[in-house]
């Protein structure tokens, strides 16, 4: 089992690449734009710099330095340190702004914190007031700039959390084309038109392939789910956890699988059907990987003996 594990891990990370190789759409997709970013604020800095003769001014010494980072990463397509070094540097232009364009910000942001989880959303309001409001004074720059980078650090955040995500998903449309391809190749060679299984080793190969096709389907539905109210250490976690969750449904299909074969079955009332042709059990398979809920009935049966065959 640990082998077959490997064995599609491993040409589930060969796919992937190949994949990244063939379609880099997305990675140019960011590229542009966040190119696009850099050089319209570049524009917009220099500007500031020199017509308000701020050359020399610590605040824009160190915004040229941060884009001049943020354009390197970028072309190392190293976009989250592109990003994160792009956003400081426009949050030291905040300290070139007069009170008028500080107060502007403040009402972008206040605006910006609907987006925003609640913590946030109360912290920046805490530190910027209300601007709306009639007699309002700009906060200090200082002040200004630890608000927006709140803002900032959850879109970070939400962004990164988007690539753990994706990554995800990557690795388990991979393992579903390899799955989907070997079970094409099964079901061409090994099963008859009158639905016959073939000898028992193969037919074990089909039993766990059906299960993983379950198993994967189910823990793409899992991962949809869960990537809506995740954090990012959770997202993190969820590689492992949707990994093992593949690895129970195997498991529990071939549980099943041996179960629906054994003379337990004549003593329990497991299924609400009768298996009428062999082909059933990749069906079963494939429930017993999608779902456990099949194998807790089971194993209450077994155990408890909470429902007895009905004669």
């Amino acid at each position: 089992m640990f082998g077959l594990f490997k064995l599609l891990s491993a040409m589930a990370n060969y796919l992937i690449k190949q994949l990244e190789k063939i379609l880099p759409l997305d990675s140019a997709l960011r590229y542009s734009r966040l190119r696009g970013s850099l050089t319209t604020f570049k524009a917009e800095l220099d500007f500031r710099i020199k017509n308000g003769k701020h050359e020399d001014a610590p605040w824009a010494v160190e915004a040229k330095r941060l884009l001049k980072e943020s354009e390197e990463f970028l072309e190392l397509r190293k976009f989250d340190e592109a990003w994160k070094c792009f956003h400081t540097a426009q949050r030291q232009e905040i300290f070139g702004m007069t009170d008028g364009e500080r107060t502007e910000i403040c009402k972008t942001l206040i605006s910006e914190t609907v987006k925003l989880n609640s913590w946030r959303r109360k912290a920046i309001e805490e530190l910027i007031g209300k601007p709306e409001t009639e007699g309002y004074s700009a906060p200090p720059a200082t002040t200004v700039v630890r608000a927006t980078a709140l803002k900032d650090e959850h879109y970070n955040n939400l962004y990164y959390q988007n690539r753990l995500t994706a990554g995800l998903y990557r690795m388990l449309f991979a393992l579903l084309a390899i799955v989907t391809a070997l079970l094409f190749f099964f079901v061409s060679s090994s099963i008859s038109e009158s639905g016959e299984l073939p000898e028992y080793d193969t037919m074990m190969y089909g039993i766990i392939l059906f299960g993983l096709l379950g198993a994967i389907t189910s823990s793409i539905l899992f991962t949809r789910n869960q990537a809506a109210f995740s954090r990012i250490s959770e997202i993190s976690t969820n590689t492992f956890i949707v990994l093992s969750k593949i690895a129970v449904g195997v498991g529990f299909t071939i549980f099943i699988y041996f179960l629906l074969r054994s003379s337990l079955l004549d003593s329990i009332q497991l299924l609400n059907f009768s298996i009428s042709r062999d082909v059933d059990y990749y069906t079963i398979a494939f429930v017993s990987g999608f779902t456990e809920r099949i194998a807790q009935k089971a194993l209450n049966l077994i155990i408890g003996g909470e429902e007895k065959k009905k004669p």
